[in-house]
């Protein structure tokens, strides 16, 4: 799997998902920053060859941060959490590529990162058979 076609395939379904808020992509600037906005970052892993066919599994994992302002407490954050929990549930398929969440997400506890915010990490695990 090229990658950036898995790039694209992740950040297009994340896209159209409801109710969250502004997606921060890996090396593109922003003028403004809003109080709460979410840092995506893809990491895959060496894909691994399967057998003596020409099959590769690629995996990796999806981290979604979701970054407010601090002092507003954990409320807001563990509800957008549970929202891109639920998105990227464990058998979901982006169809666009048949990338497969078989494993359920996970959101670790939040931090005060000491520069006014409160960041709350939503781990997805993926893979894809090519």
């Amino acid at each position: 799997m090229q990658y950036d076609v898995l790039l694209q395939s992740i950040f297009t379904y994340l896209e159209t998902r409801e109710d969250l808020p502004d997606i921060f992509y890996p090396n593109v600037s922003q003028d403004t920053i809003p109080n709460q906005y979410l840092e995506v970052h893809i990491m895959p892993v060496a894909p691994a060859n399967i057998g003596v066919k020409d099959i590769s599994w690629h995996r990796g994992i999806i981290q979604i941060n979701i970054v407010i302002s601090d002092g507003v407490g954990s409320i807001i954050p563990a509800t957008i959490a549970q929202k891109i929990i639920d998105a990227f549930a464990r058998g979901t398929v982006i169809s666009t590529s048949n990338i497969r969440i078989d494993s359920q997400p996970y959101a670790s506890a939040g931090f005060n990162d000491n520069k006014g915010h409160y960041i709350t990490p939503v781990t997805i695990p993926y893979n894809k058979l090519c």
